[in-house]
């Protein structure tokens, strides 16, 4: 599919346990009104050199990104109770997660799109801002392995 909405696309956060094992025990985050961006950048390594004055680049280490999900707080849902619990957890050992887009194309049993990756749930902070708004929370998810990314398939 060349392309989908947002609308419908959600968030999971599973356990510990390798992703390459089978991970069964996913939590879906509720309420998420933005996922914000991810995926792989390099650091530019540069060098400005004086006689010639040119600026010479490279690119550096491998950054594998970071995602800032925004969702209505709602102190009830699993999925949200798992990132707080990841965030306050002091250790940093990388968390199941997953992303699903809302591209499932027509088949007797369909999936959609689907990135899976490890992350460290580095904060789930709460956002209280003005009179017309919900009250809402951040988690910031720190993705620490390669993102594996599983295309949209009509099923069998």
């Amino acid at each position: 599919m060349a392309r989908s909405a947002s609308a419908g696309s959600k968030f999971f956060i599973g356990t510990t346990v390798g992703l390459d094992t089978a991970e069964t025990d996913w939590a879906e985050v509720g309420l998420v009104t933005n996922l914000g961006e991810f995926g792989t950048s390099y650091a530019v390594i540069s060098a400005e050199t004086l006689g010639d004055q040119k600026v010479f680049k490279a690119k550096g280490i491998n950054q594998l990104g970071s995602m800032t999900v925004s969702v209505l707080r709602d102190t009830s849902d699993a999925g949200q109770a798992r990132a707080r619990l990841a965030a306050n957890n002091a250790t940093s050992i990388p968390y199941n997660c997953k992303i699903e887009l809302n591209d499932a194309p027509t088949g007797p049993s369909p999936t959609p799109t689907t990135f899976t990756f490890k992350a460290l749930l580095n904060s789930y902070t709460t956002n209280i801002s003005g009179s017309g708004d919900f009250v809402s929370a951040t988690v910031q998810v720190e993705i620490t392995d390669d993102i594996t990314e599983t295309a949209a398939a009509p099923g069998i």
